[in-house]
């Protein structure tokens, strides 16, 4: 195994410990690749009229929608919703004369996205423990008033 494998093959195992593990964020472990290890090109090709981006990893609805929210302007007509995405491609069709400023922007885009997309996870997270302990809290109250009528349901047997 060559010197690169092996830097590679730490690196990978490395990444899986830290999701194992996970992070800390605003008081919640979050094992989420994404966040862990934020996403970037790792390639850009223009072939058969499509802008064609390879990102270090595949991402999710949650991350795509926050590409689109703030930072660079559409250039040529082409915004972050224009792209398609298929695992760890991102796609448009295009004029060649575009591809180097929308692959620029893209930058950027990713930029918002990883700055983002943790808000939005962390956001998630607190509804859902909100809703949770909610829910336990609803539990527990009908748990004590069903065993107050109990009581009461006890007293009034033995008062009889």
């Amino acid at each position: 195994m060559t010197k690169e494998a092996i830097k590679m093959a730490e690196k990978h195992n490395e990444f899986l410990e830290k999701i194992q593990e996970g992070i800390q964020v605003e008081g919640f472990t979050v094992k989420d690749p994404l966040i862990i290890n934020p996403v970037y090109i790792t390639d850009a090709k223009f072939e058969d009229n499509q802008l064609i981006l390879t990102l270090s990893q595949s991402v999710n609805q949650t991350w795509i929608d926050s590409l689109s929210s703030g930072g660079c302007t559409y250039i040529g007509g082409y915004r972050s919703n224009a792209f398609e995405f298929r695992g760890n491609k991102a796609s448009v069709g295009m004029n060649h004369s575009y591809a180097a400023d929308v692959t620029s922007c893209f930058k950027t885009w990713i930029q918002n996205a990883n700055s983002n997309y943790p808000h939005t996870v962390i956001a998630r997270l607190k509804k859902e423990k909100a809703l949770k302990e909610e829910r336990e809290k609803q539990e527990s109250e009908k748990k004590a008033l069903e065993a107050q009528i109990n009581e009461d349901l006890k007293k009034l047997l033995w008062n009889a």
